[in-house]
C-alpha cells in the first residue's frame, strides 16, 4: 500500500481534463497483479452564472498529457444554479478504480470543467487533504 496526500489547491476553466494536484507512483511485486486507486478530494464550483453546470474528475494511468484515462462513468459532477442567484458548492468526492497496468506505474488525479463560461472546477486541498492511494491486489 502506497499513499499520497497533498493540501494544495488546483483550479481549471478548460474544458478538458488538466493534471490535478495529485499522482503517486506503485511498483507492483508481481505484474500481473492488480492496483486499486483511491483518490479523495474536495471539489468546488461557484456557480452564479443561472445556468446548469458540470465538473468532472477522473483517474489516469501516467500523466494527463501521454496517459491512458481508467475511469469511466460517475466523473461527472452536475451543479444547478437559480439565475443571478450566488451559489457555492463543496462536495467531498472519491473515485475508485481497480486497474491492471502490468508493472510499475503512474496514477494522476485530473479535473475539468464541462461548461465554457469561464467558471473554475477546484479540488480544494486546502480545505480538505487530496488523496491517492494505491494498494496492490492479487489475482
Amino acid at each position: 500500500v502506497t499513499s499520497k496526500l497533498d493540501t494544495s489547491d488546483y483550479s481549471t476553466t478548460g474544458n478538458s481534463f488538466f493534471q490535478g494536484p495529485e499522482t503517486a507512483t506503485f511498483t507492483l511485486t508481481n505484474s500481473s497483479n492488480k492496483v486499486l486507486v483511491t483518490a479523495n478530494f474536495m471539489l468546488y464550483m461557484d456557480a452564479r452564472s443561472g445556468q446548469y453546470l458540470s465538473n468532472a474528475a477522473a483517474l489516469y494511468r501516467g500523466n494527463i498529457a501521454s496517459g491512458t484515462k481508467i475511469s469511466t462513468g460517475g466523473q461527472p459532477m452536475h451543479y444547478r444554479s437559480a439565475a443571478n442567484a450566488t451559489e457555492y458548492y463543496i462536495a467531498f468526492n472519491t473515485i475508485q478504480w481497480l486497474d491492471t497496468p502490468g508493472g510499475n506505474t503512474t496514477y494522476s488525479l485530473a479535473v475539468k470543467n464541462n461548461n465554457n463560461n469561464g467558471l473554475a472546477a477546484v479540488i480544494k486541498g486546502s480545505q480538505q487533504t487530496t488523496s491517492i492511494t494505491l494498494m496492490e491486489v492479487a489475482v
